[in-house]
């Protein structure tokens, strides 16, 4: 470490991320810690590396203390948040996507797993502005486009939610959750047609008059 200099420490330990080495990641951000105590961006990926090795607990440490060396990085909220609603500390989790919304609101990842916790809670409204907001910002979003197809069929929104769905296929073709919710889509609208038609087929012919039969 002392032949580096801190950008260059972070610059290896990012190398060793992307490539899939989280061991010598760690390393190499904890050597910075030693001459850092507070470098933001080596405490966030530690907690990142944390999280991802379902560590959530430490990991939400960590992301505190980077918030707090730089509160106004996107990033580190919304991963607090993912860890938190790891922890089922979902009120918490909201409260920290929302601040990474505010600070980046074309977070799009952002924007849905907001929208997930949100309908998890039964705000289902809430969620459906969420997804549509994630896909405003990233509109090949297919997670987002089968999440918000499948919460408007909860609705009997069938026709914009089988257009979504239809999107999320082109987008990702093996994506069962979505092949399975258009199906459902498809058998909703043939309910439907059914329901109106029988209704149409019943209805019965007016009568002449609406008052009681005239006396002989």
């Amino acid at each position: 470490m002392p032949t580096l200099t801190i950008e260059q420490a972070y610059e290896i330990g990012l190398q060793n991320m992307r490539a899939g080495r989280p061991a010598d990641a760690e390393s190499m951000f904890r050597q910075i810690l030693i001459y850092r105590p507070d470098h933001p961006d080596a405490l966030h990926m530690l907690g990142l590396l944390a999280h991802r090795a379902g560590h959530a607990a430490p990991a939400i440490e960590l992301f505190r203390r980077a918030i707090a060396g730089n509160p106004r990085a996107a990033a580190y909220h919304a991963n607090l948040a993912l860890a938190l609603a790891t922890m089922g500390q979902v009120d918490p989790a909201i409260e920290e996507f929302r601040k990474a919304i505010e600070l980046q609101p074309d977070l799009a990842e952002a924007h849905f797993n907001l929208g997930l916790l949100l309908k998890s809670e039964g705000k289902a409204e809430d969620a459906i502005l969420s997804y549509r907001n994630a896909l405003a910002h990233q509109p090949d979003f297919p997670d987002a486009l089968n999440n918000l197809a499948n919460t408007l069929l909860e609705h009997g929104q069938i026709a914009e939610a089988t257009d979504l769905l239809r999107r999320a296929l082109v987008l990702r073709p093996d994506f069962p959750e979505a092949a399975g919710n258009l199906e459902n889509a498809r058998q909703m609208q043939e309910q439907y047609d059914k329901a109106i038609a029988a209704k149409a087929g019943g209805e019965s012919s007016p009568t002449s008059d609406t008052g009681e039969a005239a006396a002989e």
